[in-house]
């Protein structure tokens, strides 16, 4: 998905914060924080900086925090996007997957067929291949006979990272 200004996500946050929480005995209603709306979009900005400069641990940190304060699912796409330039594959794929579970009928078709595709791209990522040493053909002379050891088992290789196309990623 393209990258959107920050202002579409801070418009849709300010509209899904709760307008109340239960309290600890979960009877009586207390009005919501009205600056948790501002601390997670100050949040999204700061993450969406840090993103756009390659300092993907910072915008972990600051895309966990707008997600925590708002709960808005498109957040864990984002989050997603993260782990993947960190090439954290699993922790990916588990976050596109629990975005399309958290956005449920709200997310568009393109939305979708995105993050499908993202699931289908990292569980590639992730399927281990083995490689197996092999010598000379037989009744063929190597040059170098010690060094030729076959391999004690299988060698499992993890695909290299590959960056979003166009180097756009989605933040919202």
């Amino acid at each position: 998905m393209r990258l959107l200004a920050s202002t579409v996500f801070c418009a849709s946050l300010l509209t899904s914060i709760p307008a109340a929480k239960a309290d600890e005995a979960g009877q009586n209603l207390v009005p919501a924080a009205p600056e948790i709306g501002a601390v997670a979009e100050r949040h999204f900005d700061d993450a969406a900086a840090f993103y756009k400069a390659g300092n993907y641990e910072a915008a972990k940190v600051e895309f966990s925090a707008a997600y925590d304060l708002s709960r808005h699912p498109d957040l864990l796409y984002n989050l997603s996007l993260v782990a993947e330039r960190q090439a954290r594959y699993a922790d990916a794929l588990a976050l596109t997957e629990r975005f399309l579970a958290e956005k449920g009928s709200q997310a568009t078709q393109q939305e979708r067929d995105e993050a499908g595709g993202r699931i289908a791209r990292l569980r590639t990522q992730l399927a281990p291949a083995a490689v197996t040493a092999a010598g000379p053909a037989p009744g063929q002379l190597h040059r170098h006979p010690q060094r030729l050891q076959p391999l004690p088992a299988p060698l499992l290789l993890q695909s290299p990272r590959k960056a979003a196309p166009n180097g756009q990623g989605r933040f919202c």
